[in-house]
């Protein structure tokens, strides 16, 4: 541990470099600080007017403390380097951008965020090489939780950061965890987003959606609605330089509700509406939305209730799987019936299949405990293969040797703390490494004997008056 003196420069003058430099020597050799047994340690620090080291301020440079704390990996992609970029939460509240190599080993790792619960629900890698990250916020948006999004270079510098206003949070963090497809960059290098807005007349709701450059400048918005609340829920750009939306429709004001309504919108380049389709009609949120190599698109969510169109009449979650053609007309509906089970992601593969990630919870009075699996499905939407794993899976993309790769946390109760894990999967979901990423934070927290208290690797302080002060750093 290193501690160092800043003398203000009458008293720096006094001394020739080679004086000031021994006196250093001396002060690193006399109050360097014991690490052992978990405290790393104090020194007692006699600040009188005669001291050499008297000055304006005294600089502490400190080694680090290790605190663990919950962490989560919420999405993952392949990048183009055949390494892999992750985004996530690292408690208390801060994105988390983690770039790996190919075996999953930690390269580097960024946080941002401010003072609340701040947290990554998607990344891609952008055409530049560096990665843009889809955030929810509260510490920057001016109502509950908003979108945020964060450019940054190759190696996870912010290179600039937006909110946007006019775009509604969707009020808790299931439901930015969950709806992490609302923003893509688009084939002229700029991003789409999607949402909704609220009315200032009658507080009710329409879809928004929103272009901006690569700088993240706004160049045009468009709104979707009628007399009920429609929402936002997914979008992506289609080969065409246009855009696929996924959105719901209700007359109440709720996405839960009876008479929710799935639908699919199609756009032009300018965010023209082309045409419109309803593909639900009864508590149905949709998570993703691609389009698929035979220019249709593939819709994949969550249904809820018993008496669902295509549905077999129990009253239980089911996964839906909604393949249309290229004018959105349903081709055909697959159920696949798990009970407890939330579909969270959906990636279309390199056959035109499938990939599905999800949860299952089960709870006692006192706890849950939560699985999660990988459903393959093939280019008609039949059941591949379907393997079942511990933790949470939040998403996963698949590798150039037919493999998955996965992104979660390894904790099964969802009251532990949890670590951030990453599975490598063979072509038929059987796991074939898992590496964990840990939430230790770096932490440190000064005493400087006089009632002030710091907090960082380096702290400065100034005392006010002569005396013996014990310094303590925890």
């Amino acid at each position: 541990m290193i501690w160092v003196v800043v003398v203000n420069e009458t008293r720096f003058k006094r001394y020739t470099r080679l004086k000031l430099f021994l006196f250093l020597v001396f002060f690193v050799m006399l109050f360097s600080l014991d690490a052992s047994h978990g405290q790393l340690g104090n020194l007692d620090l006699n600040y009188s007017s005669k001291s050499p080291h008297i000055g304006e301020l005294i600089a502490f440079n400190a080694s680090p403390h290790l605190e663990k704390i919950d962490s989560i990996g919420i999405s993952i992609q392949k990048t183009k380097d055949s390494s892999y970029i992750i985004t996530g939460e690292k408690d208390p509240g801060d994105v988390w951008l983690i770039k790996t190599d190919s075996f999953g080993n930690k390269k580097w790792d960024r946080t941002f965020g401010g003072s609340g619960r701040d947290f990554g629900v998607s990344v891609k890698e952008t055409e530049d090489g560096g990665y843009i990250v889809n955030a929810g916020t509260p510490s920057y948006s001016y109502s509950g939780y908003g979108v945020w999004l964060i450019k940054t270079d190759s190696d996870g510098k912010e290179e600039w950061n937006k909110t946007f206003q006019g775009l509604e949070p969707y009020g808790d963090d299931f439901m930015n965890w969950v709806l992490r497809n609302t923003v893509q960059q688009t084939q002229d290098g700029g991003y789409i987003i999607t949402g909704y807005n609220k009315s200032l007349e009658d507080s009710s709701k329409d879809i928004l959606l929103i272009k901006i450059d690569p700088l993240g400048r706004e160049e045009w918005n468009r709104s979707f609605g009628g007399s009920g609340n429609e929402w936002g829920l997914a979008v992506q750009s289609t080969n065409d330089g246009g855009y696929i939306l996924l959105g719901a429709e209700a007359k109440k004001d709720s996405l839960w509700s009876s008479d929710t309504r799935l639908v699919l919108i199609r756009t032009d380049s300018d965010g023209v509406q082309r045409w419109k389709r309803e593909l639900h009609n009864y508590m149905f949120l949709g998570t993703s939305v691609h389009e698929t190599q035979d220019g249709g698109f593939a819709v994949v969510g969550i249904g809820l209730g018993p008496s669902m169109p295509y549905g077999d009449g129990t009253n239980d979650s089911k996964i839906w799987l909604i393949k249309t053609d290229a004018d959105g007309g349903i081709m055909r509906a697959k159920i696949f019936h798990r009970p407890g089970n939330w579909a969270f992601f959906a990636e279309e593969m390199r056959d035109g299949g499938n990939i599905i990630s999800g949860i299952n919870t089960t709870c006692s009075d006192t706890n849950c405990t939560t699985g999660s699996w990988l459903l393959r499905v093939d280019s008609k939407g039949n059941e591949m293969w379907d393997e079942a794993f511990h933790g949470v899976i939040a998403s996963a993309t698949e590798t150039d040797d037919d493999g998955y790769v996965v992104v979660g946390t390894n904790s099964e109760k969802l009251n532990e703390i949890k670590d951030l894990r990453i599975m490598k999967t063979n072509s038929v979901g059987k796991e074939i490494w898992e590496k964990i990423i840990n939430g230790s934070n770096v932490r440190y927290e000064w005493d400087f004997g006089d009632g002030a208290k710091g907090v960082g690797e380096k702290a400065m302080h100034s005392y006010s008056a002569t005396g013996k002060y014990h310094v303590t750093l925890t």
